[in-house]
């Protein structure tokens, strides 16, 4: 299919304007050049246009009818014999159902001539009879994803290397080259491939491969909780491990340090990052993968769950000239989740962006990135040095580590930078005691720190299976007293006035197809912003401890954690329990 076509359609549904259409044309033909790059892919990473509406085009353009995949539609084991896997993911066809000799064909590259002649050869040669649809690229990754059996998949490859092994008589793995051999082998090859693709396909934020006392257990962190999802025999361990080590770059015949690294693969056109962590353990070494999928580019502050008087501070600050804006909570909070977004408004033209970062999680154009690295003198305070003589409009530094990093990131906010950074404490006001723990003079404070932020990642409830519940009397107590302590607009967002006589409804999920039995889909934050006004200046600097900046905060309007918890939960978003277990009282 030409692409000016498909673009042309774009334009006549008001989905691109000549600007955009143009740009994204001069864009293809620039990045096709040097590689194997769709239109579709450039379109759908800048959030243009959806798969779907690409697929309805190319249907209208190709004459094949477009097809509406089910949510739970996966292939039948079945029918892998006419279709191998790797035809599957190089055309992108897959099919859908059998009935008879007829089987059901969708395919994501309807324009695609080898895809085209494959099916036909694959229809000749078997005596079956392919309907031909067009669906998604959305849809056939949904399927692939409800198809994909693991332990099958990694079964295969064990078996073929237990065959080579036997063969070839391979021994302990004891030796550098023979890491590097064994490793290199398509089994241990394979194996690898598949843990990796399986973590992106599930959307587990993290993978954990780890020696057991008697075999190798993987673990998919999936919605903040680890689930093990692979058993193999402890043989292969070290293997799988060295495996690791090379594809991202660490010295394979060194296992009695921690090491970092990372490795960049491809998976459906989608750019993954893999951040990855060695550990010796007692057993062996571990190793832990973050996966970080550039394809989904930074979420909105609002999609993260900042809201209210919360997402009135973030913004407002953002406008600021200069100042500081601290984000505290543990990791794996979303912190830096949080600090892309914001970036992400304030990244313009106009300014310079400097970051300092351990790891750089997410490549943001137009920002200059910068990954701190210990072993060599350039960590944050070294680092923050540097920066100011960049000209810096807007600095980010990953963490405030220690009190040559605070006094610093002061300096910068005080001559004229806006400064954003994270800080480990249990909540917004603990990061003030945790400045002047830190040797920060309380009267620099105020001046230069302009609003703190605390947050938690807690699970959202399944939206498909979720009911209202009678709320036991301990909570709905609990609940009328935090509601208590807001000012009056807060609650009347949801509708409620009299206090008194208010029944608070809360949620449950029973589980169901939707979200796997799980009854949990995705994860959102709570959060608790505090901006640093004159009366909390007069705080800080004349009278401060954690109770009277409370009391202060309270009367400036602030919602707890806790509060915005329960405002989220009143609304069925999250659970009331889940609420209780990661937010302190207000």
């Amino acid at each position: 299919m030409l692409v000016a076509t498909l673009l042309e359609k774009l334009k006549e549904q008001g989905k691109l304007t000549d600007k955009k259409a143009r740009d994204i044309l001069e864009q293809y033909k620039r990045e096709s050049a040097d590689g194997n790059i769709s239109v579709e892919s450039i379109l759908q990473k800048k959030h243009l246009v959806s798969s779907k509406d690409i697929a309805k085009i190319k249907s209208q353009l190709i004459g094949l009818p477009y097809l509406e995949i089910d949510e739970n539609t996966k292939v039948e084991e079945s029918l892998y014999k006419y279709f191998p896997k790797g035809l599957v993911e190089n055309f992108k066809i897959i099919p859908i159902e059998k009935q008879g000799n007829i089987i059901k064909i969708g395919m994501v590259k309807p324009e695609d001539i080898e895809a085209d002649n494959a099916l036909d050869f694959i229809e000749n040669s078997n005596d079956i009879q392919l309907e031909r649809f067009v669906i998604s690229e959305e849809d056939f990754e949904k399927i692939i994803k409800n198809s994909s059996s693991l332990q099958i998949e990694v079964s295969e490859a064990l078996n073929r290397l237990e065959e080579e092994r036997l063969s070839e008589k391979i021994g302990e793995i004891d030796i550098k080259s023979d890491l590097y051999k064994i490793t290199e082998k398509a089994p241990i090859s394979k194996t690898v491939d598949v843990i990796l693709k399986y973590g992106v396909e599930s959307e587990a934020s993290d993978i954990h491969i780890e020696p057991t006392k008697n075999d190798t257990r993987i673990r998919y962190r999936l919605d903040g909780k680890l689930h093990t999802s692979l058993i193999m025999p402890l043989s292969v361990a070290s293997s799988i491990i060295s495996r690791i080590k090379i594809m991202s770059k660490m010295r394979v015949d060194e296992s009695r340090i921690p090491q970092d690294g990372r490795i960049s693969q491809m998976f459906n056109e989608k750019s993954i990052d893999f951040r990855v962590s060695t550990f010796p353990t007692n057993l062996g070494e571990k190793a832990t993968l973050r996966i970080l999928d550039n394809s989904k580019g930074i979420v909105d502050l609002e999609k993260l769950g900042v809201e209210g008087r919360n997402i009135e501070n973030i913004k407002n600050f953002s406008k600021s000239a200069f100042g500081t804006m601290l984000i505290s909570g543990p990791t794996g909070s979303g912190k830096s989740t949080t600090l892309y977004s914001v970036l992400n408004i304030l990244n313009k033209e106009d300014v310079n962006i400097i970051t300092l970062e351990d790891p750089v999680e997410y490549y943001l154009d137009g920002i200059n990135q910068s990954q701190i690295r210990p072993e060599i003198g350039y960590d944050f305070s070294s680092g923050l040095r540097s920066v100011v003589r960049q000209d810096p409009d807007i600095i980010m530094v990953g963490e405030v580590r220690d009190n040559i990093t605070a006094s610093l990131l002061v300096h910068a906010a005080l001559t004229g930078h806006l400064v954003f950074s994270t800080i480990h404490t249990n909540n917004s006001i603990g990061i003030i005691a945790r400045l002047i723990d830190m040797k920060i003079d309380s009267y620099l404070i105020p001046a230069s720190i302009s609003l703190l932020v605390a947050q938690r990642l807690v699970t959202k409830l399944c939206g498909f299976c979720s009911k209202k519940i009678k709320t036991p009397y301990n909570i709905q107590k609990m609940i009328a007293d935090e509601m208590h302590l807001l000012k009056d607009e807060e609650y009347k967002k949801l509708g409620l006035n009299d206090l008194e006589k208010q029944e608070w409804p809360t949620y449950k999920s029973e589980g169901c197809d939707k979200c796997g039995q799980t009854g949990i889909i995705g994860r959102i934050g709570v959060f608790e912003t505090l901006k640093i006004d004159s009366e909390i200046e007069k705080v800080i600097i004349e009278n401060f401890s954690e109770s009277n900046l409370k009391k202060e905060a309270r009367k400036q309007g602030m919602i707890t954690m806790r509060q915005d918890g329960i405002l989220k939960a009143l609304r069925g978003l999250i659970s009331i329990e889940i609420v209780l277990s990661k937010t302190m009282p207000s």
